[in-house]
């Protein structure tokens, strides 16, 4: 009988190390893949703005945010992306579409004093809530090297820290709206 006991007392431990090592092992496979094979634009800085539209009726959509912000590089030109086309033209690098990605895209704001472009995600949570995520900056304004934000293996913490101290404080706190950081359930 006591054999008996402890043979049951020993398959439940298994059983047990079983189980805990199966969760471990998925909680692992997870994190890979999000580290890996997930969202880019995940761990960039995301702000909440509070756009105030004409029509309440409707959702809030990118082209809210763009105008936005194309307004404010309009009345802030010293924060324009000028670029150079083939023909020698020069125009305003305002903002990309995002390849796969539904109403995101990037808006690209080059900061002179620094010689820095900074590369923004636009997009609207499912809760309507108008994002700015900082996701990027270059070095000058031709793109060859992005280093993102929050990525403490291409950016050192000091230098993201001032980074996005220094869009908070000439971008954001310009716009002419409210803005907060991003919560979790946003």
């Amino acid at each position: 009988m006591k054999t008996m006991g402890y043979l049951n007392k020993s398959i439940k431990f298994v059983f047990y190390i079983v189980i805990v090592g199966t969760l471990l092992y998925v909680v692992w496979a997870c994190f890979f893949v999000a580290t890996f094979h997930g969202d880019t634009y995940g761990k960039s800085e995301a702000y909440v703005i509070d756009i105030n539209t004409n029509t309440s009726d409707r959702p809030l959509n990118s082209a809210d945010i763009l105008d936005l912000l194309y307004g404010f590089q309009s009345s802030h030109p010293q924060f324009k992306l000028m670029d150079t086309d083939t023909q020698g033209n020069i125009y305003h690098n305002f903002s990309d579409k995002i390849d796969n990605r539904n109403d995101q895209y990037l808006v690209f704001f080059y900061m002179k004093d620094i010689n820095l472009t900074f590369s923004c995600v636009t997009e609207v949570t499912s809760k309507n809530h108008p994002l700015i995520k900082l996701y990027a900056i270059n070095e000058g304004s031709v793109f060859r090297h992005w280093e993102r934000i929050n990525n403490y293996k291409e950016i050192s913490r000091k230098k993201n820290k001032i980074i996005k101290k220094k869009f908070e404080t000439e971008i954001l706190n310009n716009l002419g709206v409210k803005w907060r950081h991003k919560r979790f359930w946003d």
